[in-house]
């Protein structure tokens, strides 16, 4: 049992260090809202969040590249401790101008980073000054789409699950290929029950992230998921394979799911 433990919280050190290595090529939350029916181009938007939902208003010391706005109707608003996000920290990254998208015929606004809100209002000041603002949105994915109707105030949430769907079966092919090569370093020729175990933790996997998109805490639930998928491997591999020594297999499952690791932290999104 103790071994057990010691090695379980070693696996956690060696993913920890990866992911404060590779922290902001990792996977980061993200927000796209498409206006349309706008009179014209020429206007601000920014999120709302409120005060004592919302915890990095005081997280860093502004924003910089707004410090000489902080006389517009949009950063002066404050109505029940709703308050606009992007020009006070630069956690959520984005800009108050958004691009022209020919294409849709509509303005794009892209936010990320971690300050990316779960409960949000939009905010638009409009070319004259005045502010319009929208119902508050509840954000319940990782990466959001929101369309927003300037004209009626109206938004719809839209998740894009092709792209998601394209995005996990690429995933998979490549975790599968990382897999083979390493068995190959290992002389680990179980190709059979290789493909068939990785196909049931990349399963869980993939479940158990769709089950809790909305968890910003996602670098450290992403940890103990893959910590999880390790000892889940490893039984399964020892279970099934008899000719093959423990610390071997062990080898094989801690290599390969560390590389799969990095790529799926980098693909995920």
């Amino acid at each position: 049992m103790k071994k057990l433990l010691s090695t379980i919280i070693i696996i956690i050190l060696i993913f920890n260090i990866f992911t404060l290595s590779f922290a902001d090529a990792g996977p980061k939350p993200t927000l796209t809202i498409y206006v349309k029916n706008f009179a014209s181009q020429d206007y601000y938007l920014d999120l709302l969040g409120k005060e004592g939902e919302y915890n990095y208003f005081y997280a860093t010391d502004g924003n910089e590249k707004y410090d000489l706005m902080k006389d517009i109707p949009l950063y002066k608003y404050d109505k029940n401790g709703w308050k606009a996000i992007h020009m006070r920290t630069w956690l959520l990254r984005g800009n108050l101008k958004g691009n022209y998208d020919k294409e849709k015929g509509m303005m794009v606004h892209k936010f990320s980073y971690v300050g990316v809100p779960k409960k949000f209002k939009i905010i638009i000041q409009k070319e004259n000054g005045d502010l319009q603002i929208s119902k508050k949105i509840i954000n319940r994915h990782f990466n959001s789409y929101v369309y927003y109707d300037m004209k009626t105030n109206t938004y719809e949430i839209y998740n894009n699950y092709r792209f998601n769907i394209l995005s996990t079966i690429l995933l998979i092919v490549f975790t599968l290929l990382i897999e083979v090569i390493v068995a190959l370093l290992f002389r680990f020729n179980k190709w059979k029950v290789i493909i068939i175990i990785n196909l049931i933790t990349q399963i869980y996997l993939n479940l158990a992230l769709y089950i809790f998109d909305g968890m910003f805490i996602y670098d450290y639930f992403y940890i103990l998921i893959e910590v999880s998928i390790i000892i889940i491997e490893y039984l399964l591999y020892k279970r099934v394979v008899n000719d093959i020594s423990n610390k071997k297999i062990f080898g094989y499952v801690l290599v390969a799911n560390i590389l799969s690791f990095l790529l799926g932290y980098i693909m995920i999104y």
